[in-house]
């Protein structure tokens, strides 16, 4: 046997290997979920915490938007506990407009440092929720999402 036979012999078997090794990973974490114990919320929603949900954007079209955002306002949640953002690095005047019209927050920066991540850093340094979910823009959440 060649040393370049062996060499790709023995990096086929590590692949193998390893491939293998994430397979019962996997297994294992299906057949033995973590299983935690829910915390109930009170019985009185005021006492329910504030949520943001944000929902960062640049350049994706209006109508993929729209739904994401119909499909947040429409979650089983308390509505004044509820607190959509439409965060627009893209910064149009159609999205500002629909914020606008179906009550939501709008938030768009002067400046577009770190994509994603810096939109999404911006809209915290803002936001009040307790908790905060985040949303692709093509994402639309069951209606039982928390």
């Amino acid at each position: 046997m060649s040393f370049l036979t062996a060499s790709f012999s023995l990096t086929l078997l590590a692949a193998e290997t390893y491939a293998w090794f994430v397979l019962l990973l996997g297994y294992f974490q299906v057949c033995f979920p973590l299983n935690r114990e829910s915390i109930p919320l009170p019985d009185n929603k005021e006492e329910w915490p504030d949520v943001d949900i944000f929902i960062p954007t640049y350049n994706e079209p209006f109508t993929v938007v729209k739904n994401t955002v119909y499909g947040a306002l429409a979650l089983d949640w308390p509505k004044d506990k509820l607190h959509v953002w439409l965060l627009d690095d893209g910064a149009r005047d159609e999205f500002r407009k629909f914020a606008d019209e179906s009550g939501n927050c709008y938030v768009a920066r002067e400046t577009h440092e770190h994509a994603k991540a810096g939109n999404i850093n911006n809209a915290l340094k803002i936001a009040n929720g307790e908790f905060v979910a985040i949303f692709d823009c093509d994402h639309i959440p069951s209606v039982s999402f928390f």
